[in-house]
């Protein structure tokens, strides 16, 4: 009887104990929240010691930073630095991009000449002996820490429709072969990808959704940037961020792309937007627009690039002159059945609170309607809108003019105003398929996941008219 106490006793105390022990262990696995790695002196391995913490009843991990600003900046910089091997390696459209291309990529000052070396692309292991070889115009850049050398190559003389290998390098050191296609000679179908602000966060944001735009997408055939593609133009690290986001489809998808106010430093255009981006020279002859004005006819689409950065200095400057008059002429000589125009600020504001550029209505609006412009691209608002503003004289003469879209494709978001837009959309990262058919152009924005998020068509009569069907 006297054992048979004592184990009953026993079993009431564990009883007890033991959801006292374990409440106890509770409270201390709570109490701190700290992960501290000590290296062990004379050795690479270190000494980890984990406490927990009821800062955070969500068990998250408060991450505190163990550099500074300026120590983390340093690191990416040396991250981007240029070196012998090539990189930065970009495709961008030529003014007929059924027989040429050009190719532009970065390397470090030890690299005197680039070469480039093609082959058609017929399935079989390239051979360097049999391909074409060309020396590139080269020019140094030194921003910053960073000296570096950029080499662009105009390739002409292509077969329409043919896939092509090429690779970069110096003579000894290469990039891997990359692949392209050459646009058809006639109107055949074909689509494309149009891409909002990248701006902010552009590693780890903008990077999903370009790489889900395309994978989603493999057969579209150029890419559209409609500017601000950095925050900082000055800043080499975030134009290592733009083509890492990017990575190899940019050596791969030719890209047209026009400047925002966040590739300019004040009045002037950043140097990286040159080094990095060769575009056709067919612009408006008026200084300041080198590169930023310009158009390219794709299987029977004129796709136009306009500049709006300089039309603060007013509508009688020679900038905006020059520039209204070339894009009558570019649209009004046009064959092509489709005229698609993308520039960077948005025609009718879509930002809460902002009236939008009335110099870009004054100047712009009425030749976009009377020139038959279908698709107007844009950017900057960092909202999503989609709609037709047409103006008096159009809706009289039974003109809905283009329909005008100002999308988003990076981390930064404002509220979205605008009564001109049907459809309208914020906090979200968007990117845009347009394909075209013969007389039917389809266009779809989709989030960064690639959940539908607008749609509609546009079917052309024999007049040149649209009618926009909503499905």
């Amino acid at each position: 009887m006297f054992r048979k106490a004592i184990r009953m006793i026993h079993n009431i105390v564990w009883l007890v104990l033991l959801p006292c022990i374990a409440y106890v262990l509770f409270l201390l696995w709570e109490n701190e929240t700290k992960i501290n790695l000590e290296p062990r002196k004379g050795s690479p391995s270190a000494r980890v010691t984990v406490q927990k913490t009821t800062e955070a009843w969500n068990h998250s991990l408060d991450a505190r930073p163990s550099r500074t600003a300026e120590e983390v900046e340093h690191l990416w910089d040396k991250a981007y630095a240029p070196s012998a091997i090539p990189d930065r390696i970009i495709l961008t459209c030529t003014e007929t991009p059924s027989d040429s291309i050009y190719i532009t990529w970065r390397t470090d000052s030890s690299v005197d000449m680039g070469w480039i070396q093609l082959v058609p692309d017929s399935g079989v292991p390239p051979q360097p002996k049999n391909s074409l070889s060309m020396t590139a115009k080269t020019v140094e850049m030194r921003l910053h820490e960073n000296t570096a050398r950029y080499h662009s190559v105009k390739v002409g003389g292509l077969d329409p429709a043919t896939a092509y290998l090429y690779r970069v390098g110096d003579g000894s050191i290469w990039s891997p072969w990359n692949r392209f296609l050459t646009a058809s000679s006639s109107a055949e179908p074909f689509g494309f990808l149009y891409f909002g602000d990248a701006q902010n966060r552009i590693r780890s944001d903008f990077s999903r959704v370009i790489r889900n735009a395309y994978a989603r997408h493999p057969e579209s055939r150029f890419f559209l940037h409609a500017g601000d593609l950095v925050n900082f133009p000055l800043k080499d690290s975030e134009w290592g961020e733009w083509f890492e986001a990017g990575s190899w489809l940019f050596s791969q998808v030719p890209s047209l792309a026009a400047a925002g106010n966040h590739e300019y430093d004040k009045a002037d255009l950043s140097p990286y937007w040159s080094a990095h981006f060769t575009f056709p020279d067919n612009g408006p002859p008026v200084e300041g627009l080198t590169g930023t004005c310009y158009f390219v006819d794709y299987q029977g689409m004129r796709i136009v690039i306009l500049n709006t950065m300089p039309l603060s200095d007013g509508l009688r400057s020679a900038i905006a002159k020059g520039q209204t008059n070339w894009l009558k002429n570019v649209l009004s000589e046009t064959s092509s059945s489709w005229r698609v125009v993308c520039h960077h600020h948005p025609m009718h504001r879509v930002r809460e609170g902002h009236t939008g550029p009335v110099a870009l209505r004054l100047l712009w609006k009425r030749v976009y309607e009377k020139y038959g412009v279908d698709l107007v691209l844009q950017g900057h608002d960092h909202a999503y809108a989609r709609g037709t503003a047409p103006s008096g004289m159009a809706r009289m003469l039974g003109n809905q003019g283009p329909v005008y879209v100002v999308s988003n494709a990076g981390a930064k978001n404002y509220d979205v105003g605008g009564p001109w837009a049907s459809v309208r959309g914020r906090d979200t990262q968007l990117y845009q398929h347009v394909r075209v058919d013969g007389n039917i152009l389809i266009y779809n924005a989709f989030a960064a996941d690639g959940e539908l998020f607008d749609r509609f068509k546009l079917i052309k009569n024999d007049r040149g008219q649209n009618e926009m069907i909503l499905d």
